[in-house]
């Protein structure tokens, strides 16, 4: 019988935790994202379109690197405090 690989992903705006399900001892994989709480509020209270644009990019740049990690399981499970999923 074939194991189907299967991976939980607890993530946010700012963090996500990636798990492979298995029945042995497992390692939990952090990616971070680049853009922090400071500079979202700065966004916020600058009202700035060049910042916007930059936080846009980050995200981009966040979940594209979740992305190719999870790339290569066949059930992904997302969780997490925040409708970023």
């Amino acid at each position: 019988m074939k194991t189907t690989k299967k991976l939980g992903v607890w993530m946010d705006h700012n963090m996500a935790h990636l798990m492979e399900f298995t029945s042995k001892h497992f390692e939990i994989e952090t990616i971070e994202s680049k853009l922090n709480d400071q500079e979202k509020i700065e966004s916020i209270v600058k009202s700035d379109n060049s910042n916007f644009i930059k936080e846009k990019k980050q995200l981009f740049d966040y979940y594209k690197r979740i992305g190719e990690a999870i790339k290569n399981y066949k059930r992904v499970i997302l969780f997490g405090p925040t409708d970023a999923k």
